[in-house]
């Protein structure tokens, strides 16, 4: 027979094993909840770099088509006296296949599951009599920039070219028309939009990033309207005017 002592032992053996069990099924499950979250973090780490390289896919392969088709549109321009039928169809031929491309550029980037851009209205703007504030232009893309001061000054445009947020910063004054690409060498154009707001600045953002969370930024940065690059000018110069228009009514 077992004394009470052996008894009273193997009492408490009994109630030490009850205890380890549990606090071991609890640390088993505690190990299986830490790595499950360890699992969700990775599977967010790796979407999240993945939309970081698409993003950067979608800007590298629409920013080279930006002043391909701006200079179209000043080429047409050109030859516009000429009434060359001819002439007219290869500028067709050029616009049509670089709009083409654009719009692979955004099937791909549907396909690899970012959010798809939603362009801005391209209904024309009628001519507006209200005066016209200086363009501060602001694109790192040297033909881009270029060119698209070129046809904005041929639309009548005081422009002023800046490549970098520090150059936009300086060269700015109150109540100047803001057109800016957003990834720039020395900074953000959501950034610069907000830093120039206060001097009464209204403006557009022109940029390769075009997801939804990247149109949000836009937003809530002060732009008042935001184009995916290719954007003919035709548009820039009709939202300015819808923009100009909507500030005077305010």
């Amino acid at each position: 027979m077992f004394c009470t002592e052996n008894l009273s032992f193997l009492s408490r053996a009994l109630s030490f094993s009850r205890r380890w069990s549990h606090a071991s099924s609890g640390f088993r499950q505690t190990c299986r909840l830490l790595e499950l979250q360890k699992d969700v973090i990775r599977a967010e780490t790796r979407a999240e770099e993945k939309d970081k390289l698409l993003a950067a896919v979608s800007h590298e392969l629409r920013t080279p088509l930006a002043p391909l088709l701006a200079s179209l549109s000043e080429l047409e321009h050109r030859i516009a006296p000429l009434a060359d039928a001819e002439l007219g169809d290869c500028v067709q031929v050029l616009r049509t296949n670089i709009q083409k491309e654009a719009r692979l550029v955004s099937d791909l980037i549907d396909r690899l599951e970012i959010p798809g851009t939603q362009m801005p209205s391209e209904t024309v703007t009628p001519a507006s009599d209200l005066p016209r504030p200086r363009v501060l232009l602001v694109e790192d893309h040297l033909d881009t920039l270029r060119i698209f001061a070129k046809s904005l000054r041929r639309q009548g445009f005081e422009v002023h070219e800046a490549s970098t947020v520090s150059d936009a910063l300086a060269a700015a004054r109150r109540g100047d028309f803001l057109i800016s690409d957003i990834a720039l060498p020395d900074g953000d154009g959501c950034d610069l939009m907000q830093r120039l707001a206060p001097l009464g600045v209204v403006g557009i953002a022109v940029s390769g990033f075009g997801t939804s969370r990247d149109q949000e930024r836009y937003r809530n940065a002060g732009f008042a309207e935001y184009f995916v690059k290719p954007v003919e000018v035709r548009q820039v110069v009709g939202a300015i005017t819808r923009v100009l228009s909507q500030t005077s009514a305010a």
